[in-house]
């Protein structure tokens, strides 16, 4: 079941400056960016859902796509 808080699917803070979670909506970058997040660090493809927001607002994207059939 997938829960979405904050514009950001499956949510959780791992550590205190930390989080993990699923693509997020323009609402869920805007979002993490109040948050004070600054880096993001993408697993999914561009075709799975674009940072470009999250570009626009400054915020840094690492690319480390895990392709489909290694998922």
């Amino acid at each position: 079941m997938t829960t979405i808080v904050n514009g950001v699917p499956n949510l959780f803070v791992f550590e205190q400056d930390r989080l993990r979670g699923g693509q997020p909506t323009v609402d869920g970058w805007t979002y993490l960016k109040g948050q004070g997040i600054t880096d993001v660090v993408k697993l999914n493809t561009e075709e799975e859902g674009s940072d470009s927001p999250a570009e626009a607002m400054g915020m840094v994207v690492h690319r480390f796509p895990i392709p489909w059939w290694r998922q």
